[in-house]
């Protein structure tokens, strides 16, 4: 289990880096990160979150039309929300939000906004994604 747990923690990594540098997540990350989850589902009965899963997609989908929210962002916490118990999903949320607001600080503030920022206006959310959930995540465990 700890195998699939540190898999899981790279590919977040994987899919933060490329967030941050390319602005995008990549399907293929979100469809490898889906793989190991439902493996560490499978293998280990590691309980899921289906309910979570729908209504974060829904909001999500809501949130993209009303352009407030990347696709891949949506895709991407409607999939780590599958492993967080429903007692932390609410946690978890706030946890997502925070770091976004630290991560915005961050990049408003420093001199990397302007180089990075200059050509794309948006935040690299997948960051603030990923440290959010890790504690959602544990939380669970």
């Amino acid at each position: 289990m700890e195998y699939m747990l540190g898999l899981l923690l790279v590919l977040m990594i994987a899919i933060s880096i490329s967030d941050i540098y390319h602005r995008r997540i990549p399907n293929s990350l979100l469809y490898l990160l889906f793989s190991n989850i439902l493996a560490l589902s499978l293998l280990y009965e590691f309980p899921l979150n289906y309910d979570s899963f729908i209504v974060t997609l829904v909001l999500g989908f809501i949130l993209w039309c009303l352009k407030i929210i990347a696709a891949g962002d949506v895709k991407y916490i409607a999939i780590l929300f599958v492993l967080v118990d429903s007692q932390y999903v609410l946690f978890t949320f706030f946890l997502v939000t925070f770091f976004g607001l630290v991560l915005a600080v961050f990049f408003i503030t420093s001199n990397l906004f302007k180089s990075s920022m200059s050509k794309n206006h948006n935040l690299p959310y997948g960051v603030a994604i990923s440290l959010g959930s890790v504690f959602g995540i544990i939380a669970s465990l």
